[in-house]
């Protein structure tokens, strides 16, 4: 299990990640990308929710849409930026939920671009005739 430093760490080296995303054109490396760091921002949700002891009834959250993907990246961004910052400063609550933002972010992107990509191929598909 890792410590609260390893952590911060790996906060900070998403956070860099991400902040290099952030405004280049987007292709499946970025995809890549935003899915391993998503990922990454699971799994750290899910081992501060265990050392709190923490677990808020399912909810269902409506993911914002964009046709835009990449306006996700910078909110995403700043989250990370705030986790880091609380996890500094060994406010873990506010952590995970900073966590937890910058996680829907991360979603919002990855299903917009999969609306994206889904309407392309229906609009690419021939039509049937009608009878």
């Amino acid at each position: 299990m890792e410590t609260y430093d390893e952590m911060l760490a790996e906060v900070r080296e998403m956070q860099l990640s991400l902040t290099g995303l952030i405004g280049v054109p987007e292709t499946p490396e970025t995809d890549n990308s935003v899915w391993s760091l998503y990922a990454k921002c699971e799994r750290l949700v899910g081992i501060i929710k265990f050392r709190l002891d923490v677990e808020r009834p399912g909810s269902f959250l409506e993911l914002p849409r964009s046709e835009m993907p990449g306006v996700f990246l910078r909110p995403a961004s700043e989250a990370l930026e705030m986790a880091d910052e609380a996890l500094a400063n060994e406010r873990y609550a506010d952590a995970l939920e900073w966590l937890r933002t910058a996680r829907t972010n991360l979603r919002a992107y990855l299903a917009s671009k999969r609306r994206i990509r889904m309407r392309s191929t229906r609009k690419a598909r021939p039509r049937r005739p009608s009878p």
